[in-house]
Formats: structure tokens, sequence, C-alpha cells
């Protein structure tokens, strides 16, 4: 697979799995403010003078706007910019900021950048917090090339609280600095799961542990397979060694003087030079035990080294 397709490969998976995110059902109207909260909140901006939100997926900026005026009441259709590869949604404008803001519970905080807890109605809302944080600023490896999940966080304390609040729902993550920003992100293929499985993507979540299953047998069938081969490369060393052994004897004029039981062993390698001590044991009349055959060959090679 080229450069273009791998990438492609990755983009398509992550859009199929935020997708799959905008697709669910949102019943309870503090969930859907939740949902909100975690889109808007780890967007660019989130601010009583700007509110910026910047993805390559029109959907969510849909999903976003449509969230705004059903929730908030404030028409944000006006404020989305379309680019080559990105759709933007910026709102500048302090009323409609303030009034958004207010809705969700930040209107006298010090600081917008942080997850308040008044967001959490019921049981479900830190799913769906979740959930729009994801769509906002999460992305997801194809697991046919790698298993990776990050976050991607603008701020310092707004990334530390998205870890503790990860750490809260059982999914704890790893967490470093890229350049100016912040990243918490899987690599453990079972954290992975159980982060998709949480937020409803069903069938990323399938075909995440479907490849995982695959990769799994792969990697057992080329363990044995290097197994095989390394044990059939012993063999033919050993074989080699066994009928250069034994041809000395022979070319030395001593064949004579070996014990049937050795002259036996000795025309039976020469005759099946391939075949593993076992198989030899079987052709011995009568058959031996494969010891008995390797106990023979090694007396062979010490008699060609006196």
């Amino acid at each position: 697979m080229n450069r273009q397709m791998t990438k492609n490969t990755v983009t398509t998976f992550n859009r199929n799995t935020k997708n799959a995110v905008l697709s669910a059902k949102i019943s309870k109207k503090c969930c859907k403010r939740a949902h909100l909260a975690g889109i808007l909140l780890f967007g660019q901006v989130f601010s009583p003078g700007e509110i910026r939100l910047v993805t390559e997926n029109p959907q969510i900026i849909d999903h976003t706007v449509t969230l705004i005026k059903n929730l908030v009441g404030v028409d944000v259709s006006d404020c989305v910019e379309s680019f080559s590869a990105q759709e933007k949604l910026t709102v500048k404008d302090e009323e409609r900021c303030k009034k958004i803001l207010a809705f969700l519970g930040y209107e006298n905080l010090l600081s917008a950048y942080t997850i308040s807890e008044s967001l959490f109605k019921c049981d479900k809302c830190k799913v769906e917090f979740l959930k729009g944080a994801f769509l906002s600023c999460g992305n997801v490896s194809s697991p046919e090339k790698s298993y990776h999940l990050e976050m991607t966080v603008a701020y310092f304390n707004l990334s530390r609280e998205l870890l503790f609040f990860l750490k809260g729902l059982f999914l704890e993550a790893k967490y470093t600095k890229r350049a100016s920003h912040y990243i918490i992100y899987y690599k453990e293929s079972e954290k992975i799961v159980d982060f998709l499985g949480l937020i409803g993507a069903t069938q990323e979540n399938f075909e995440y542990s479907n490849t995982l299953i695959e990769k799994d047998i792969r990697n057992n069938v080329n363990r044995v397979t290097n197994c095989e081969m390394a044990n059939l490369s012993k063999q033919a060393t050993s074989a080699g060694k066994q009928i250069s052994a034994i041809k000395k004897i022979f070319d030395s004029g001593i064949r004579d003087e070996l014990s049937d039981e050795l002259l036996e062993t000795a025309n039976l390698r020469l005759r099946y030079p391939d075949a593993s001590l076992a198989v030899l044991a079987t052709l011995h009349t009568p058959p031996v035990t494969k010891s008995c055959v390797n106990r023979r060959l090694n007396k062979l090679i010490e008699i060609s080294e006196i």
C-alpha cells in the first residue's frame, strides 16, 4: 500500500468513527448540553469574545450549528466558512458568545478552559461530553496501520483536566506535548477498543477487535513458520555434518570395522539425506527410537574425527 492509500485508509476510518458518533441520537436535553460543551470547549477558541471550531468534517460543523440553534436559540449559520480541506465555525459576536457560554454554565467562571462539573446532570452526560470532545479534537488510526487514538488540546490546564476526566471513566491515557499542543493518547489496542465502545462507534469497535484477532493469528502463524524454518535449517546443517562424517569413514577404508547397527544407520542417512531423525528411526529394521539414531550418528562423527 503506497503512502497516499495509507493516508486515505486512516482518514476514512477516523471519519467513519466520527460519523458513527454523529449518527447516534441523544434523547435528554442535559446530555445534549454536555455534548455541545465537549465540542466547543475542545475547539480552537472558547471565550466570551470568540468561539471557534475547525474541522475537516463538515457534518461536525452542521451538527454543532444545529445544537446551538435548538438548545441556545442562537443562529450561527452565518458564521460558517468553507475552505479547500476545512470547515470553520467562528462566532465573534460578543452577545451570541455570551449566550452560548451562559447556557453551558460558563458565564461566571474565571476561565472557560475547564471541565465544569455542572455539565453533568445524569449518568450519561459524561459519555456525551466525551463524544463531543472526540468530535472536536480526537483522531483514531485505522487498526490496519497502527494502534493509535489521540486527543489534541491547545491549553495545558484543560489537557490535564481531560486526562483526569478519562481516568474517572476507567480510560486512563498517556500524555505528551507536541509543539504547542498537549496530546492525550492511547497506543494499547485494548484501551482503544474500550474507548470506541464507550463513544458508541460499534462498527469501528468491531473492526478494531476483528483486526486484532486477525493480526494475532498472523503473528502466531509467522512464529510457527519461523520456528519450523529454524528447525529445518538446523536439521539440514546436522544432516550435512553427519553425511560428511560417513563419507569420510567410507573413503578411509574402515567401513568394514563398523558394527552392523552403525553401518545400517550410516547407509540410511546416505540414502535419505533430508530425512529427520524420527523418520530415519522408522526406516531401521526393526525400527529404533529417535534418540538411538541420534546416538549412532554422533558416534559416527566421533569415529570420523579419530
